[in-house]
């Protein structure tokens, strides 16, 4: 289900999107939205109108 336009989400919801890829590299958690293609830190809030669950429930 996308989000309506405007709507501010914190990335450890991005764990559950099928756009997110999470990269580990120098200590430092971050993801990167395949949707926007751009990395955002573990914790930050951001905006999305993009966010859907993964199928499988899984989170990354």
């Amino acid at each position: 289900m996308a989000r309506k336009s405007g709507s501010m989400i914190c990335t450890s919801e991005c764990s559950e999107c099928i756009h997110s890829n999470l990269d580990v590299k120098n200590i430092t958690l971050k993801f990167h939205c395949d949707a926007k293609d751009k990395d955002y830190i573990y914790g930050q809030y951001v905006p999305c109108e993009f966010k859907e669950l993964r199928k499988d429930g899984k989170t990354m």
